[in-house]
């Protein structure tokens, strides 16, 4: 995984159906969402990863701490290998290896179906990307399709590159080396381009580090937070903390690097958030949590958020972003750990202790499915699984969850002044007996006065009696009696707001086709 902070998937603005008055319009968008297989499978391994990346129908990871650049995959639908071997192998076209570090992040262009991760190539310790490229077929021997050398590196092994994190369409890692500050590519945050897929207009950046040498290899990962990333440096004046923001191209102003108060080797630094879910500084997932806010000052930790992380190794990473909420993996009793800024409390269900798998390194976002997240751990019948964000299960079980923001536009003017309809387009009426919809908060939390609504002969629900209001809620979707398994749900949702061209309304009463937001299968877990 590309140690990202994920935020639920923003549909593309929705289109204006009508008008009920000069002010207020009818929004109306589509919401695919094919239905996921069992519950709980398993399928072969041939060694660990540290994070996972998707594409709509298989999961891929790269063995890490390894000589060689092994990526594996495995079919979402049955966890079966994608390919005969457990592995492929990943060299250059003269047969170099690339040894991968502890923390082998990766990232995928769905548009190309690149994959994207750090490697230091076994011939001259050049470090950089290696691109994969995960469309070429099954009997392909070899997958390499590129390598951008960004600095040079070798002081610590396995240790370096740190693990890579996704900010737009750059793809960033910190190349930690055992010499004095920065000298040339060493100690420097290297930059890659996946729309460009070459290095950065400015590839190495200078992220103030102090003028002297490190003393031992990396400890915890860094993370991007927002439009920054945040490095732990051990370094012979003590432990820092840098930040370099990707707006600018340059370190982070105020304070910044701020100086720790000992030796830091938890995960990676998490966002610190007001109630409102707007990213006001960087926090450290620990039992004391010290935070920090964007100019780099001490400040206040949220009630609880210290007690919601618990401990954390250098190996626990990145944390995720959903909606106000952000998660962890963690060791401590092999669990995901969630802390709720909006409640400024530990989340409902949380921590939840990951079962069949031991050593939980990461959580990682489904591109495709906002309510879905996956972990994958070093060992265990189910050592990669997937869980239902905010109910825990796995994210086949139960009814199917359909989050608002799915659908509608981001940002607060765009918020739907009232609901009025949800249709279920397929399957049709009369390919099942009976179907409800239930209503949840933002939150996954009860909604006081809010009662399941029968889908009616048509397919379709009425809202208006429902107390929803002016918010973005989870629909909850059950269809029974059903002849075979259901395949897919396309659902229509129908909501009225206020005439805006941030969200997708032309300032004329206009009609046009209404937009499609396909949101692919969830799958249960399996072992990697």
């Amino acid at each position: 995984m590309v140690a990202v902070v994920a935020a639920l998937a923003a549909a593309v603005p929705t289109i204006i159906t009508g008008t009920s008055s000069a002010d207020i319009v009818t929004y109306t968008a589509e919401v695919s969402i094919p239905v996921a297989p069992a519950s709980n499978f398993a399928g072969t391994g041939g060694g660990d990863g540290w994070d996972i990346s998707l594409t709509p129908d298989a999961v891929y990871h790269i063995y890490h701490h390894s000589s060689e650049m092994r990526v594996a995959c495995h079919k979402q639908v049955d966890a079966t290998n994608c390919w005969t071997d457990a592995y492929k192998l990943v060299q250059d076209g003269a047969s170099n290896n690339f040894s991968t570090s502890n923390q082998s992040a990766t990232v995928i262009d769905n548009a190309n179906g690149r994959l994207y991760s750090y490697g230091t190539r076994s011939s001259d310790n050049a470090v950089g990307v290696v691109c994969i490229d995960t469309t070429l077929p099954a009997a392909a021997t070899n997958l390499f399709c590129g390598f951008t050398q960004l600095g040079t590196g070798g002081s610590f092994g396995t240790a370096s590159p740190t693990a890579g994190v996704e900010i737009g369409t750059k793809f960033y890692a910190f190349n930690y080396v055992g010499v004095a500050g920065v000298q040339g590519t060493s100690n420097t945050l290297m930059c890659f381009d996946m729309a460009t897929q070459s290095a950065c207009a400015t590839p190495n950046f200078d992220v103030g580090l102090p003028a002297a040498s490190t003393t031992g290899s990396p400890g915890a990962s860094m993370s991007a937070v927002g439009t920054r990333v945040y490095i732990p440096l051990e370094m012979n004046t003590g432990t820092w903390l840098a930040c370099f923001d990707s707006v600018t191209g340059a370190k982070c102003g105020g304070a910044w690097p701020v100086q720790l108060s000992g030796p830091y080797s938890n995960g990676a630094p998490i966002p610190l958030m007001d109630t409102s879910g707007v990213i006001t500084g960087v926090c450290l997932p620990n039992t004391t949590a010290p935070c920090f806010t964007l100019a780099g000052a001490a400040t206040a930790t949220p009630p609880g958020l210290g007690a919601a992380m618990g401990s954390t190794t250098n190996y626990n990473a990145v944390p995720l972003l959903l909606g106000d909420r952000v998660y962890i993996a963690s060791w401590e009793g092999e669990t995901v750990r969630c802390y709720d800024f909006g409640a400024s409390a530990s989340c409902p269900n949380f921590p939840l202790s990951i079962q069949n798998a031991g050593l939980v390194y990461t959580v990682n976002p489904d591109p495709q499915r906002p309510s879905c997240l996956w972990i994958n751990a070093d060992y265990g019948t189910a050592q990669i699984q997937n869980f239902d964000a905010f109910s825990g299960q796995a994210c086949g079980a139960g009814a199917i969850r359909v989050l608002a923001s799915s659908a509608v536009p981001p940002g607060p003017e765009c918020t739907p002044g009232a609901w009025t309809r949800l249709q279920v387009l397929d399957p049709t009426r009369g390919e099942y007996t009976q179907g409800t919809v239930g209503f949840r908060d933002n939150n996954g939390g009860l909604i006081p006065g809010a009662t399941d609504v029968p889908i009616d002969a048509t397919g379709g629900a009425d809202l208006t009696s429902q107390p929803l209001g002016a918010s973005r809620p989870q629909f909850l979707l059950s269809l029974e009696g059903h002849n075979g398994p259901i395949g897919q749900v396309t659902i229509e949702l129908s909501w009225t707001g206020e005439r805006l061209a941030s969200c997708g309304a032309p300032q004329a009463t206009t009609t046009t086709t209404p937009t499609t937001i396909n949101i692919p299968v969830v799958t249960p877990g399996f072992t990697g």
